[in-house]
Formats: structure tokens, sequence, C-alpha cells
């Protein structure tokens, strides 16, 4: 495999959804170390805060991180994050969302008509 093939998995919580596709998240990287960033959702584009359909987007993904946060066996770190090595954007990496329960923030965009596949 590739160096460039690689994909990280980490748990995560949400401290806050800047937009649709666009939230800071604590990361656990291991071994009690943790980190603060900001993602963007990996192939999913929604519009821009400044229209109307963004701020729908944005308040659509809030309401999805509080709707998958109750899980009662990951209270602590509620949420997955998978990131490939390195790619990032914009001082922000690139990665997919998903509850512990499999569920995935990207594709819950895409059904409910908030964010588009790229």
């Amino acid at each position: 495999m590739a160096s460039n093939d690689w994909q990280w998995i980490f748990r995560a919580q949400l401290l806050r959804v800047i937009d649709g596709d666009t939230f800071r998240l604590h990361v656990d990287l291991g071994f009690h170390v943790s980190a603060e960033h900001a993602f963007r959702l990996a192939d999913i584009n929604c519009a821009e805060l400044n229209t109307p359909e963004g701020k729908v987007a944005r308040d659509f993904a809030e309401e999805w991180f509080g709707d998958h946060f109750h899980h009662f066996h990951a209270l602590l770190w509620p949420f997955v994050l998978r990131t490939d090595k390195d790619k990032m954007t914009f001082n922000r990496y690139i990665a997919s969302v998903e509850c512990v329960e499999g569920h995935d923030l990207g594709e819950a965009l895409v059904a409910a008509g908030h964010g588009v596949a790229i």
C-alpha cells in the first residue's frame, strides 16, 4: 500500500459546526493525547453560509450531531472520523464523519438535499 493510500481513523467530539460541511472537532489521537482541528467533509459540498440554503445546511449538520450524540456507549467520543494522510484544504483536514452506530453525516446531508456529492 502506498503511503498516500493510508486512512486514519479517530474518535472525536464536536466542538462546533462552522457550516454545513465544515466543523471543529476535538480528536482522540490515542495514548491520552488529543487535539482540536477544523475539518471539511470529504466528497460533499454544501451551499455557502451566506445563502439561505447554507444556513439550512448548517442547521441540519448541527441537528445531526445533536441527534447522534446520545448513543450511551460513546458519550465521551461519540463520533468516528476518517481522514486520509495529510489531505488538507484551506487549513482544514478532509474527513468523513460517522456516529458510533455508523450513520454518516455526508450521506445524511445529501439524502436531505442539503449537500451534493462531489
